[in-house]
């Protein structure tokens, strides 16, 4: 986010929704000073209305450095109809349109596929399309028919 506010993208902003987990928020407080984002930063807290500050943002990120299991933010932000860009670590890759996957770490991939995003409709919609088939399989009914499925092919297997 520094990076793309000193390149002159003066209108992004960063907002930070939720609480302490890996890191405090007097570290991450600490890390946006350092970067001189304090004027464009907010964070959230511990919040009941998860789906309206996902619905305030433009673009959903989850830059996570590990595994994530269950990716519960990245759907979240899928679910508003927010364009998401992630880290490719866990289940991400099934979740996440590749165009708008990066490295773990990779903090200039992040800031460049943000900027992206921010610069091409074209790609927004490209990465919301896909996000709505992936959300589309995500049903309690898909899951049914695909576990349905599963077990006829193993039943009709023996």
């Amino acid at each position: 986010m520094a990076s793309l506010h000193k390149k002159g993208m003066e209108n992004i902003r960063l907002f930070l929704i939720g609480f302490d987990t890996a890191m405090t928020s007097s570290q991450i407080e600490t890390l946006i000073d350092d970067a001189g984002i304090k004027d464009i930063t907010r964070i959230s807290g511990k919040r009941d209305d998860v789906n309206a500050c996902i619905s305030a943002v433009d673009i959903g990120v989850v830059a996570s450095l590990w595994s994530e299991a269950i990716a519960r933010s990245a759907l979240e932000i899928m679910a508003v109809d927010r364009p998401l860009v992630s880290t490719d670590v866990g289940v991400m890759p099934d979740l996440v349109c590749p165009s708008a996957m990066v490295g773990p770490g990779d903090v200039k991939a992040l800031a460049d596929a943000i900027e992206s995003i921010v610069n091409s409709d074209e790609l927004r919609s490209e990465i919301l399309e896909a996000q709505k088939r992936t959300m589309s399989q995500l049903t309690l009914e898909e899951f049914l028919k695909r576990s349905l499925n599963l077990y006829h092919s193993l039943i009709d297997d023996k």
